[in-house]
């Protein structure tokens, strides 16, 4: 993606038979290329490749590859 761009993740939560819990609140962490709002909506602002992060209570965290090409200029 160009740096601001918009991207929006989404994450699920499994419980212990693979059955999707509902109204979760997931934890999302952008690493250090944007920023990303409770709702999942990254926006790139520094070039380089990472990861967006979620996590929801106690659980593994899931992650996904996100590259974002150039930087916002002025």
């Amino acid at each position: 993606m160009l740096a601001g761009q918009t991207a929006t993740f989404t994450a699920t939560a499994l419980d212990f038979f693979e059955q999707e819990v509902p109204n979760v609140l997931v934890d999302w962490r952008p690493g250090e290329l944007g920023k990303i709002t409770s709702g999942g909506v990254f926006t790139g602002l520094t070039a380089g490749t990472g990861q967006v992060t979620a996590t929801v209570g106690l659980a593994p965290a899931g992650a996904a590859e996100v590259t974002v090409i150039g930087s916002i200029v002025g």
